[in-house]
């Protein structure tokens, strides 16, 4: 026992069914464990591998596309919002119903080879789905493992998931190949993986990215894609390592549907080429057959006695289809929505070429109408042994979906595989990898004879170009003496002109220069002789200021000696006993009115003399601002006479410089014009 058959657990689903189940137990969705049916059905297997097989299979049965059905368990979205399943599933039964409330049918019931509940692991999908399938490709049969269903329903995840604990078919199929290879003595094997993705209708290899829009060939042998990249793995861990650098780029992206959505149908091809060793008798390789050793699963009338000289070739197709889905639900604009159309259109193709195999009197199947449909051609009801996963959503959101897959996969039961033994004869294989090699060397002699005749028309044009430039090289030099002319004539004239510009912006400044001076002298004259006569006036106020002044000092010793005068005529009256009487007393009051009056004099003078002080002072201002006033003025006409003279010899010097600035310009233009002109006759 292999470590894979180790992972089916208690619950594994291939067993026969029990006689005595009835068909009506574990019909709901909470009841059931993993089951498989026996007999006909998907978890049954045939006595090259030992398993048990129902009495009732048939021929026919064994020749037609296998449909097992994975329900997935309900997300974590739908199990917040408590969504109602919409499907009831019987393991044991490979039956699936679905409750329709708004159909005309309330509930459809479907029955499938194998139907695997939400519970199934991994390891149950690839015991029922892909291991016989493998087992075949062993025995030099083409097989194929391809996973149907919506957006979201969990295709890559069965098919692709490299993840140690929920490892996919892809790596599991990978591994059964190298197990059952060694445990064959009898033959040796050569294992090859290439890794494609169908991109709005552009077939790209995973494995080599620079590799786009590659094409489909057709030969003896069937379709194949010319220039893929096909890798040969000696073991696993190679086969996990281009899984996971085709998984890079591969294209995904967030949908409302699905975080992870694959925006295109992905193709992992396993090439098996088995040969016997050399050592070995043939009479071993009848009585002990390899395909025993390494568990093949085809029948007694496929197995033919193998040749020193054959070699079975078995190709694997594991196939994961890019999701169904509606663009309302998911949410996809503009590039989303474009790829969203392309692989809903490319499904389509798939449905109608399965309805024209199902329909036995079709006369046309419409392969070419896409790309997948073309590559899957012998998977569809030809060389090859198909085993369809059917991946499904159980809630009542994704009622429609749902049933749009129970539908195909019934269609799809229905196809009929004519799957026989891959055996070429070694000198054939080699002859088609010569052929192959001639095919590439003749595609690298095609381009590079494409690149020799583009280099001879290049080189024609170039030819061309040059007779044109050595046109343009003479019209350019004629051209260039005619400029050289004008120039010459152009720069005189200008210099001329710039000449007679000076001569008379040098006399204008002069006359300017002239006239400011002479009104500068008038209105410093002027200002002078107002400052003079000003000066002269507050000199005058400043004299009669002065007398003014002595007047009032004068005035004021006056009264003073007045009113001593009164005081001793006043001391005198007292002393001669006169104050009593009427005259005394007349005289105290005349000499106290002389008294008041003389000391308002006084005080009038004190004003007087104050208020002259202070014109005085005024006019000592004055005056002095009037100093400093000439003295600014002074300054400014000094400054004045200055920027005059600077802006005369600016004037000059800025007409010179005009002058020498064209002159310079005329010689940069004529370099310019000889570097153009010589350019060409070098490259010439």
């Amino acid at each position: 026992m292999t470590n894979l058959d180790a992972e089916k657990g208690p619950h594994s689903l291939v067993r026969a069914r029990s006689s005595n189940t009835s068909q009506d137990s574990q019909r709901r969705r909470t009841g059931g464990r993993a089951g498989g049916k026996g007999g006909e059905k998907g978890g049954a297997r045939d006595s090259r591998d030992g398993s048990l097989i129902g009495d009732d299979v048939t021929q026919a049965e064994s020749e037609r596309v296998r449909v097992t059905i994975r329900v997935r368990p309900p997300t974590e979205e739908e199990a917040a919002s408590n969504g109602e399943f919409a499907m009831d599933i019987s393991p044991e039964d490979s039956t699936v119903v679905l409750h329709r409330s708004n159909g005309q049918l309330e509930q459809m019931e479907f029955e499938f080879d194998s139907v695997l509940p939400p519970t199934a692991t991994q390891a149950d999908v690839y015991q029922v789905a892909a291991k016989p399938v493998v087992a075949d490709v062993l025995n030099g049969y083409n097989g194929t493992v391809m996973a149907y269903g919506q957006t979201g329903a969990g295709k890559t995840y069965t098919l692709s998931s490299t993840k140690p604990s929920q490892l996919g078919i892809i790596p599991r199929a990978a591994a059964e190949v190298f197990v059952m290879a060694r445990a064959d003595p009898s033959h040796t094997y050569r294992v090859s993986m290439s890794y494609i993705q169908i991109y709005m209708e552009m077939i790209q290899d995973l494995l080599r990215p620079s590799s786009s829009n590659m094409q489909i060939r057709e030969s003896e042998n069937g379709v194949y894609i010319s220039g893929v990249e096909e890798v040969e793995v000696t073991c696993v861990e190679d086969c996990l390592k281009l899984l996971a650098v085709g998984e890079r780029n591969r294209t995904v992206a967030f949908t409302k549907m699905n975080a992870h959505s694959s925006r295109s149908h992905a193709i992992a091809i396993i090439t098996v080429e088995k040969k016997r060793r050399k050592e070995v008798e043939s009479s071993d390789s009848e009585g002990n057959s390899g395909a025993v050793a390494a568990g093949g699963h085809g029948s007694e009338e496929h197995r033919k006695p193998e040749k020193k000289d054959k070699i079975l070739v078995g190709k694997l197709f594991l196939v994961d289809l890019a999701g169904s889905e509606r663009l309302k639900k998911s949410g996809s604009e503009g590039l989303r929505a474009s790829e969203a159309k392309s692989v809903n259109l490319s499904l389509t193709v798939l449905g109608k070429c399965i309805n024209a195999r199902a329909d036995p009197h079709a006369h046309h199947v419409p392969f070419r109408d896409s790309k997948l449909t073309r590559l899957l051609q012998e998977s569809l009801g030809g060389n090859a042994k198909t085993s369809l996963v059917i991946n499904v959503a159980p809630t009542i959101h994704h009622l429609n979906e749902s049933l749009s897959s129970l539908l195909f996969g019934s269609r799809a039961m229905e196809v009929k595989t004519k799957a026989v033994v891959n055996e070429e004869e070694e000198y054939r294989i080699l002859t088609r990898t010569l052929q192959e090699t001639i095919d590439e060397h003749d595609d690298r002699v095609h381009s590079l004879e494409v690149v020799v005749y583009s280099q001879e028309e290049q080189l024609s044009q170039a030819k061309a170009s040059l007779d044109e430039q050595k046109e343009l090289v003479g019209a350019l030099q004629a051209e260039r003496e005619e400029m050289e002319q004008k120039l010459a004539e152009g720069v005189a004239a200008v210099e001329e002109e710039w000449t007679a510009k000076l001569e008379k912006a040098e006399a204008e400044a002069s006359q300017r220069m002239d006239e400011a001076q002479q009104t500068f002298s008038e209105n410093l004259s002027k200002a002078t002789e107002q400052l003079s006569c000003e000066r002269d006036e507050m000199a005058k106020e400043l004299t009669s200021a002065q007398e003014m002044v002595q007047r009032l000092e004068q005035q004021l010793r006056e009264a003073l000696e007045a009113k001593g005068h009164l005081e001793d005529a006043l001391l005198v009256a007292s002393e001669s006993g006169e104050a009593g009487d009427g005259s005394g007393l007349q005289l105290l009051v005349v000499e106290k009115a002389a008294r008041q009056q003389a000391e308002k004099e006084a005080e009038a003078l004190r004003a007087e003399k104050s208020q002259g002080q202070l014109m005085l002072e005024e006019t000592e201002r004055k005056l002095a601002k009037q100093t400093e006033e000439t003295a600014q003025r002074t300054q400014e006409v000094r400054s004045l006479k200055a920027e005059n003279k600077r802006l005369n010899e600016l004037v000059v010097a800025t007409s010179r410089a005009l002058v020498a600035g064209a002159a310079d310009a005329a010689g940069r233009a004529l370099s310019s014009l000889d570097h153009h002109f010589c350019a060409p006759k070098i490259k010439a």
